[in-house]
């Protein structure tokens, strides 16, 4: 899974698993992030697009691509992801 944040030239923001190409870049599993005192959590981008929607952009209409925060990043997978990979890599007996 490759989680980045996605900003479109129409000002449009989303966390997606992104595949980029030359030319096109695939985004599935769309989110929008949203954020409380108590806490957040993710949206569909669309909610009428079905959960495993594959949607293809055209580069021209992306301004940028970026990595997310770790504790973001950990959030979508557990959101969409089948397997959770723990943030603390100590191994305790």
């Amino acid at each position: 899974m490759n989680v980045k944040l996605v900003k479109l030239t129409t000002g449009e923001e989303f966390v997606a698993d992104v595949q980029e190409g030359e030319n096109c870049t695939s985004c599935k599993n769309m989110s929008k992030l949203y954020v409380t005192r108590d806490g957040g959590g993710f949206v569909p981008f669309n909610p009428m697009l079905p959960d495993d929607a594959l949607i293809v952009f055209d580069n021209k209409h992306i301004i940028f691509v970026s990595d997310v925060k770790s504790d973001f990043e950990n959030a979508y997978k557990e959101t969409y992801g089948k397997i959770v990979t723990p943030s603390n890599k100590l191994i305790i007996g």
